[in-house]
């Protein structure tokens, strides 16, 4: 399959080496995720996540890995932790 990252304009601001690194990075956030890695808005969420840490200079593999991670199950509703509980107020006001 494709990789988000291919289809981000990024070639002319990052060199061969740190594109590989990002390319490693991306694939081992994908194989964390299992088969949600291979849905496109998931894949794009993380080329995303990971072409802005190494803007910002965060160029750790295992910390932007992490990150990524995040930044995927996060795109599919779940925070690190597990799903997300959504508040509701009348829940609340209900209890109170």
């Amino acid at each position: 399959m494709r990789s988000a990252l291919a289809d981000l304009d990024i070639d002319d601001i990052f060199g061969p080496e740190i594109l590989t690194q990002m390319q490693q990075v991306f694939d081992a956030t994908c194989r964390e995720l299992g088969g949600a890695g291979n849905e496109p808005r998931i894949r794009r969420a993380i080329a995303v996540a990971i072409v802005q840490h190494y803007e910002l200079g965060i160029r750790s593999p295992l910390a932007v890995t992490a990150s990524a991670v995040n930044t995927g199950r996060s795109a599919r509703g779940h925070t690190p932790q597990g799903p997300l509980v959504w508040w509701k107020p009348d829940t609340v006001q209900a209890a109170a």
